[in-house]
């Protein structure tokens, strides 16, 4: 069975699929800011 997607709903659909990657992105772009951030926080407590 063959379904028909027509510009819109294509449209749609790869707004939505681009945007879910890019949060995906972002999201652990932060958690590795953070972690790195405490990291580096830790060590320059550790030095002083």
């Amino acid at each position: 069975m063959f379904f028909y997607i027509d510009p819109g709903v294509g449209s749609i659909l790869f707004q939505a699929a681009a945007a879910g990657v890019i949060a995906v992105a972002v999201f652990f772009r932060q958690i590795r800011n953070w972690v790195s951030t405490r990291i580096l926080h830790r060590r320059n407590h550790d030095r002083n």
